[in-house]
């Protein structure tokens, strides 16, 4: 069968298909554009720049724990790493969906192969790609439309700044779970059912999160609620309702045994943070270059100013007021077609400010004890709470930008142009060099070559104080790769909401005085000197002849063969001092 292309109704789909296609392509673009303007190109082929210390070395420690340990359930647990407790790899942060998936493979990758570097790239690809679906679904399918929202995505201050942790840069997920929410509003419109695929792809979207970060399944499945309820209402049964919320809740169940549950794995509430990782009630209007009214208002911790990075940016405030000046007649119509989402963004932004609600500096209130206790089952879970304000966020900018661009006129999609350049200009920057300095800094403490020749062929590290003893991030992150990279086990482990009975960590270290191991002395306070009283209570008379002297610490290799005494008798390491 030839089909006609003289029919006027063919010709205007392929023009619209031709639109869409060009606007991915286009988002494609401007997602690696935006990569290699705050990131040299080079990052993604280096020899692991940005990986040597802190919640990178914690990712990629995960990757390569998981490698090397067998198949079995739950699938991400493993014991390389906090041997013997373990670990799960969901903990670590190491986009464990991406690890199963790559795990298969590994005979056939470099030895020291990890993904991470590669995943940066992919986040801003994710980013732009997925702004422009969330254009689409908001009425806005002009090629014009998709490029300058994708613009806005990938310079968006709580994307950008989030460097350093891998797996919550992939926030693009959350503008296609947004997508889907106005997707869903395209068939209640219509007076539709959603089709099943509909559903299918909003749980493979939950299930997908889970397997990435459960932070980003918790902004992520009440957003799907909340499509649920803006598209029934009335019209259908609760009944009907609370089964389509409860499916997705079964898959996480599913996935939570198979894949995560082990007794050292789940979110304990102990040490949570909950009230320190917060959003200041200032965070959407403070932070930008432009306008430095806010200098004056800090926020009360380096913790909530980082993880409560919402600032909107004045482009976008601009472009708010303006979209909300535009569609004022409309104000009441879409409080009635979106009322649950818009409940659900006030309710996200309340969770983002935590129990103690400052302006700046200025507790303006705190949640009474009972309160306090109440929210806090889910706050001592989810201690990042300032995380949560991100929905509403790109909620705000993308209402922003498809409010200004429904008006037909000429001049509109100039004068977004014209705010893009002043959020450009205005939103806070972000240095690659201090990705550079801090990774030198920990190789300058943990020389590589000397670490791996140590580590080359043992079985095990011991790490004294442990994290939760008296260890401190910077250095036990590093240990932790070097370990992982090397296929070694270690006592310790830098991952989310891990313990330890630091008791039964000592006596495990003092029973293993054996060939084949390594025992590191950290100190407690950074470049404070090791007591050396302490090293000889584990390795008595062969302190002097086992143990050496390093910036942070001393290490010992008891029963030392020739390859490990050249070692210890490297420049890089020095005697230790006689008393």
């Amino acid at each position: 069968m030839i089909m006609s292309f003289g029919n006027k109704t063919n010709i205007v789909w392929n023009k619209s298909l031709i639109r869409i296609v060009f606007s991915y392509i286009f988002a494609l673009l401007i997602g690696f554009l935006a990569f290699c303007y705050f990131y040299p190109l080079s990052y993604i082929l280096s020899d692991d720049i940005g990986f040597y210390t802190g919640d990178s070395a914690q990712h990629v420690s995960g990757f390569y724990a998981f490698r090397d340990t067998p198949w079995h359930l739950p699938v991400f647990w493993t014991d390389r790493l906090n041997y013997p407790e373990g670990v799960n790899i969901i903990n670590t942060d190491s986009i464990p969906i991406v690890a199963l998936i790559v795990k298969p493979f590994i005979k056939f990758l470099p030895p020291d192969f990890h993904y991470f570097r590669l995943w940066y790239l992919l986040a801003f690809l994710v980013q732009a790609v997925g702004a422009v679906f969330l254009i689409h679904q908001m009425g806005r399918q002009r090629l014009i439309d998709g490029i300058l929202a994708a613009c806005f995505a990938v310079i968006t201050p709580c994307f950008v700044l989030r460097s350093g942790h891998t797996t919550l840069m992939t926030q693009g997920i959350l503008l296609i779970a947004l997508g889907f929410y106005f997707k869903g509003m395209q068939y209640k419109n219509k007076r539709i059912k959603p089709p099943r695929i509909w559903y299918g792809l909003w749980i493979s979207l939950i299930g997908i999160s889970f397997l990435m970060h459960v932070y980003l399944t918790a902004m992520i499945l009440p957003v799907y609620w909340a499509a649920v309820f803006d598209m029934y209402g009335k019209r259908n049964s609760w009944g009907t309702i609370l089964l389509d919320c409860l499916y997705p809740l079964v898959v996480l169940i599913i996935l939570f045994f198979a894949f995560w549950f082990s007794p050292n794995s789940v979110l304990t509430t102990e040490d949570s943070g909950y009230g320190v990782f917060s959003m200041n009630l200032y965070a959407p209007f403070v932070g930008g270059s432009l306008i430095t009214w806010g200098e004056n208002l800090l926020p009360v911790s380096p913790q909530q100013a980082h993880e409560g990075q919402n600032y909107l940016g004045l482009g976008v405030i601009i472009l708010f007021f303006l979209a909300i000046y535009f569609i004022r007649n409309s104000l009441k119509q879409i409080w009635q077609c979106h009322r649950y989402f818009i409940i659900l963004l006030m309710l996200f932004s309340i969770f983002a400010l935590s129990n103690k609600i400052y302006a700046g500096t200025t507790l303006l209130w705190e949640y009474p004890p009972f309160l306090s206790e109440l929210v806090g089952f889910l706050g001592n879970r989810f201690r990042s709470t300032g995380r949560f304000f991100w929905p509403v966020g790109y909620a705000i900018i993308f209402s922003a930008i498809a409010g200004v661009l429904r008006l037909k006129q000429k001049l509109i999609p100039l004068i977004v142009m014209g705010l893009l350049i002043l959020q450009i200009w205005d939103v806070p920057k972000f240095n690659f060099d201090t990705i550079v300095q801090v990774d030198q800094t920990a190789k300058e403490a943990f020389p590589p070559r000397l670490w791996n020749r140590l580590l080359s062929g043992k079985e095990m590290l011991y790490v004294m104080p442990a994290l939760k003893c008296g260890g401190r991030v910077e250095e036990i992150s590093t240990l932790q790769l070097l370990a992982a990279k090397n296929h070694v086990l270690i006592n310790t482990v830098y991952g989310a909401r891990n313990t330890a009975d630091c008791e039964e960590k000592q006596k495990d270290m003092l029973s293993h005085l054996e060939s084949g191991t390594v025992h590191v002395f950290l100190s407690v306070v950074y470049k404070n000197p090791v007591s050396l009283e302490q090293v000889k209570q584990f390795m008595g008379e062969n302190t002097y002849k086992w143990c050496r002297q390093f910036s942070q610490g001393i290490v010992c290799v008891p029963d030392p063969d020739e390859r490990d005494l050249n070692v210890l008798n490297s420049k890089l390491l020095s005697k230790l001092p006689k008393e």
